[in-house]
């Protein structure tokens, strides 16, 4: 096996993924402006360029159909992520 490079990120990129982690998705304006379709338990992707990151991090599941395109799922935001944002704003 071939060691893997350690990448650089930095702590404001780690502050901003947990920031993504716990922000929930409004999927009313999602569907509003066409980016995504309410199909089920499951939203059609219209527009996934458009998807916000926070978003587009809480992709659970993807679903390829020739006929119905790509539908996705989704999970909820993560309260840790919420807690951690929490303790830190109060120091």
């Amino acid at each position: 096996m071939s060691a893997k490079k350690p990448t650089n990120v930095t702590l404001k990129e780690i502050w901003q993924g947990i920031e993504d982690a716990a922000t929930p998705i409004d999927f009313e304006p999602l569907i509003a402006a066409g980016v995504l379709e309410k199909d089920g338990a499951w939203y059609r992707t219209l527009n996934s360029e458009k998807l916000p990151r926070h978003a587009a991090m809480k992709i659970k599941t993807v679903q390829l159909d020739p006929k119905k395109g790509t539908r996705v799922k989704f999970r909820a935001a993560s309260k840790r992520a919420a807690t951690l944002l929490k303790k830190r704003a109060s120091h």
